[in-house]
């Protein structure tokens, strides 16, 4: 603790400053590109020299390609430069109660590759094999689509669901002691691949795909309320992802279910929120067995038809959502918020339709150019798709521990 207080009241050396004036140039080509030298320097305040510097570190590490001139004025054009998708790529895993889900980015993001695996035991040791197993062959069929790409992966991103280094039995309804394992993962991933493997909770990991390459590009301050297998949120504020002193911030769904709305029902008397909200949950209220190989299917099947348990579900779920919304809104003061999750899009929809109009708060204010609520990335591919954005974020998104010189 005392460490890192201290890195914290640390200054910059020239070497941590060259590494945040990358990630400044990297972050606004990604975003805005593609720019010249001249216009990079003046939308990021670096000199002309600082930005061709890092222009030609680029380009010799084949992230950045040249776009067509683009004539306008007297002289010779300049020379626009954007990210090459193809200089760099990212894997991330999703491991959830029932499967592992699998995908392999390029540096805009867009996935090149995925895979999945169904877990039939719920040990660690299958756990561990089968993450290594899908990691291996994200590996050869990006090889396959081009041989010296698995030399440029930046790393693993790994997402799981939360609370971390708690011996909980359950966890939204469903066994967790799992859970507790996931440093065994971690240290097993990177024995076997070489590459770093960062761990994060499902809602986190979401965030910074949203972030990186989704509905919230260009966003410095939001929250990602994250329907998975229970109900999690992220948050982001300055451009930095929360974490807490456990890396268990933004568990919201662990709060007791009486505080957003009606009590809950008889039967659960002491229920949590992401018990009666999350993908486990309306699995329950339907029937379904929430470890089914095809329950988002067959969730989508219901969605589509005209199911009076599927419309109570929704309206119980967006009641609660929407005293949620106004925590977390008074709490935080996001730009907005997303909805995001493993549910469809039309699914999440439905749901912040049923939301509307959401309670008055801090953030209904005249003069917003943004909505309070946005549907974010969705579906069961969308925390892999999160976790693989995470090494891209690491190593170039501009954050301020770049700028930090470690004090020992």
């Amino acid at each position: 603790m005392q460490e890192a207080a201290l890195a914290r009241r640390a200054g910059a050396n020239l070497e941590g400053a060259s590494a945040h004036n990358r990630r400044v140039v990297f972050d606004l080509l990604r975003l805005s590109g593609p720019l010249s030298r001249a216009e990079l320097a003046r939308r990021t305040g670096l000199s002309s020299q600082t930005v061709s510097n890092i222009i030609e570190d680029f380009a010799a590490a084949g992230l950045v390609e040249t776009g067509a001139r683009v004539a306008g004025g007297r002289g010779q054009p300049p020379t626009p430069y954007r990210i090459r998708p193809s200089g760099g790529h990212a894997i991330g895993l999703h491991l959830d109660h029932h499967e592992v889900r699998g995908v392999v980015v390029d540096l805009s993001g867009a996935p090149v590759g995925r895979a999945k695996r169904w877990l039939h035991a719920g040990d660690p040791a299958t756990r561990v094999s089968t993450l290594a197993d899908l990691a291996d062959e994200l590996g050869r069929d990006l090889a396959a689509i081009d041989p010296a790409a698995p030399g440029r992966v930046l790393g693993i991103g790994l997402a799981m669901p939360g609370p971390f280094g708690l011996p909980l039995k359950s966890v939204a309804g469903r066994h967790a002691d799992w859970i507790e394992s996931a440093g065994d993962y971690v240290q097993s991933l990177t024995e076997r691949t070489g590459l770093v493997v960062s761990l994060e909770n499902d809602a986190r990991m979401a965030a910074i795909g949203e972030r990186m390459a989704g509905a919230a590009r260009g966003l410095e301050n939001f929250v990602q309320l994250f329907i998975g297998q229970g109900l999690g949120c992220a948050i982001v504020v300055e451009g930095e992802v929360v974490r807490g002193a456990a890396r268990n911030a933004g568990e919201i769904g662990m709060l007791p279910a009486a505080m957003f709305g009606t009590p809950p029902p008889d039967d659960m008397p002491f229920a949590t929120l992401e018990e009666l909200v999350s993908l486990w949950a309306v699995a329950r209220h339907l029937g379904l067995d929430p470890d089914m190989a095809d329950l988002h299917d067959r969730l989508e099947g219901i969605r589509k038809g005209e199911s009076p348990a599927l419309a109570d579900w929704i309206a119980m779920a967006a009641d609660r959502l929407r005293v949620a919304v106004h925590l977390l809104e008074t709490l935080f003061d996001p730009e907005t918020i997303l909805l995001g999750g493993q549910l469809s899009e039309p699914f999440l929809e439905r749901i912040a339709a049923a939301m509307t109009p959401l309670l008055p708060s801090l953030s209904h204010r005249p003069g917003r150019t943004r909505p309070r609520l946005i549907i974010g990335t969705a579906g069961p591919w969308a925390v892999a798709i999160g976790a693989a954005t995470e090494p891209i974020a690491r190593t170039y998104a501009p954050r301020f521990q770049a700028l930090l010189n470690p004090v020992v």
